[in-house]
């Protein structure tokens, strides 16, 4: 198994107009983040946006749901 303790991965989440808290998607890289949220915010809407910088192992787990 690979070491991977040391990496980090990025989250990126999303807060609608009431308040809600959805996981968009989780990025291996903050480079691939931004340019999701990038297209995702491309048009004017009441949505937030942010990048979350988590560990890997937290990364792996969201993705195998």
């Amino acid at each position: 198994m690979m070491e991977r303790e040391n990496q980090v991965g990025f989250e990126l989440w999303r807060q609608d107009d009431n308040g809600n808290r959805f996981l968009v998607g989780a990025f291996i890289d903050r480079t691939t983040a931004e340019y999701r949220l990038a297209e995702l915010t491309r048009n004017p809407h009441k949505q937030t946006y942010w990048i979350k910088e988590t560990k890997a192992e937290i990364q792996e787990r969201e993705l195998t749901r």
